[in-house]
């Protein structure tokens, strides 16, 4: 499982996310917690990592293997989407730079919309939790008392 590759990811789609801010400033507020939401998905992914490479940790890892596999399974589409979209950023070249980024953020909002998937928000915070999830049940099964 290359849980670093996904995290690498989200940080990617993070700094993408980035440049939208000085293109479409009226929603810099849900573009940062988005950013903010990748670097979290990112975090604790890693965090995934180092449990899963700890000797405790790794004699149960076949107790939430499945649940982690269907987890990240559905962050790859989304990242694979949300990849997509950003495409739309070099299709644009009628558009002004800032036009192209405002065009694009409409389809990425329309898009989750439309697919009557949570908000981009929402999404991104399912994945921290559902992760975070898997990783603080197993370090509490592993705490040494």
């Amino acid at each position: 499982m290359a849980l670093i590759a996904h995290a690498e990811t989200a940080q990617d789609i993070a700094a993408g996310l980035n440049k939208f801010l000085d293109s479409v400033p009226e929603h810099s507020t849900e573009i940062t917690a988005l950013i903010s939401e990748c670097f979290a998905i990112s975090s604790a992914l890693r965090e995934l990592t180092t449990a899963i490479g700890d000797s405790r940790f790794n004699r149960r890892y076949h107790e939430v293997a499945d649940d982690i596999t269907v987890t990240l399974r559905s962050l790859e589409y989304t990242f694979e989407d949300v990849r997509r979209l950003f495409g739309g950023l070099g299709r644009a070249d009628h558009f002004s730079e800032a036009a192209a980024y405002r065009a694009v953020w409409t389809e990425i909002t329309m898009w989750f919309q439309e697919e009557k998937c949570l908000l981009i928000l929402m999404t991104s915070e399912f994945f921290e939790i559902e992760l975070m999830f898997f990783y603080k049940r197993k370090k509490t099964d592993l705490q040494i008392t």
